[in-house]
């Protein structure tokens, strides 16, 4: 990457995404698994990632199958590391979850909240689960969805984090390449609550923005942005990006 582009990329670049990248490296770093081995498991859970009930014949992997395909790796570092790639455990095997499946599973909660007349921040989390799985969606995903973009409340009640919630929406519209930002906040606010504020603020750190044209950092600099579902793969490119910036 020239000295000009790197530039470019730092404006776009918030320094609060730059710690948060930095926040990873140590996680990922001593005292847990080693880049080496987090790389070859990242590999294997991404051969197979779940997209619905079906059971591929190969490239799926146990526990005890995990530890032998990546040897050296303590009980500890393996759980450290599944948690960190947001793998999930379904029906004894360790997966990525496919990232349209997500962002479907995430829609799916959105539109069942606006004819139940809730709202992203007080949720019937029962219920909501049971409306999904009528819906033909994984109970343990759709548990999965909730530690991964949602938290309890103060009293005891479930609510979603929305600004989570918009960012994988967002990026999964800006998926197929650049979009103009008229042309994208109109179907950004097209598959968000009415009730919530879009601003390409909350998108800092995440998205460009290039005169009149938005577009994912993957899209300027692939060398940098490795694909995956759920953004795997952010944690390792962004931290390469922090390094070179230092």
């Amino acid at each position: 990457m020239g000295n000009i582009e790197l530039d470019e990329f730092k404006k776009h670049v918030s320094n609060q995404r730059l710690k948060e990248a930095a926040v990873a490296v140590i996680k990922v770093a001593p005292g847990s698994m080693e880049f080496v081995r987090l790389e070859k498991l990242k590999k294997l859970l991404l051969e197979n990632p779940y997209t619905s009930g079906e059971m591929p014949d190969c490239g799926l992997y146990r526990w005890d199958e995990l530890k032998r395909e990546v040897p050296g790796a303590t009980d500890e570092e393996l759980a450290s590391a599944l948690r960190v790639l947001s793998a999930v455990e379904i029906n004894g095997y360790w997966r990525f979850v496919d990232d349209m499946y997500m962002n479907q599973l995430l829609l799916t909660i959105i539109w069942i909240s606006t004819i139940k007349g809730w709202t992203l921040s007080s949720l019937d989390k029962i219920e909501l689960v049971e409306s999904l799985v009528d819906w033909g969606f994984s109970k343990v995903v759709a548990h999965h969805c909730f530690q991964l973009y949602g938290r309890t409340t103060y009293g005891g009640g479930w609510e979603m984090d929305t600004t989570r919630v918009c960012l994988h929406v967002a990026r999964r519209i800006l998926a197929n390449g650049k979009m103009k930002i008229g042309a994208f906040m109109e179907e950004w606010a097209r598959h968000m609550p009415v009730e919530l504020p879009l601003s390409l603020d909350i998108l800092q750190g995440e998205v460009l923005v290039e005169q009149s044209s938005v577009y994912l950092p993957s899209d300027r600099f692939p060398g940098y942005f490795k694909n995956g579902p759920n953004g795997i793969g952010r944690i390792y490119t962004l931290t390469s990006v922090f390094r070179k910036m230092h």
